[in-house]
């Protein structure tokens, strides 16, 4: 929700939106943990580059895989109003 500060890393919230869906960027609520796990470690490892600026592979660096699969499991969990 906040991020980690100490380790220049953004909370997810500053692009994808307080609740993980926003116009700005992708849709994270409700996506299949192992989907968003898989992408998240993608970014990590630089197999995935279409970020621009390289804003997700600047935080995936950043993160351990527990953290990424914390994170991943968060959003999958989530389905939110209407979903």
């Amino acid at each position: 929700e906040v991020g980690s500060p100490m380790r220049s890393i953004a909370s997810c919230a500053a692009c994808h939106g307080p609740l993980g869906v926003t116009t700005a960027a992708p849709d994270l609520r409700g996506q299949q943990r192992a989907y968003l796990e898989q992408q998240m470690q993608a970014f990590k490892t630089g197999d995935r580059r279409n970020d621009i600026s390289e804003q997700m592979r600047s935080v995936a660096r950043q993160l351990s895989g527990p953290e990424i699969t914390m994170l991943a499991a968060y959003y999958a969990s989530y389905a939110g109003p209407g979903r």
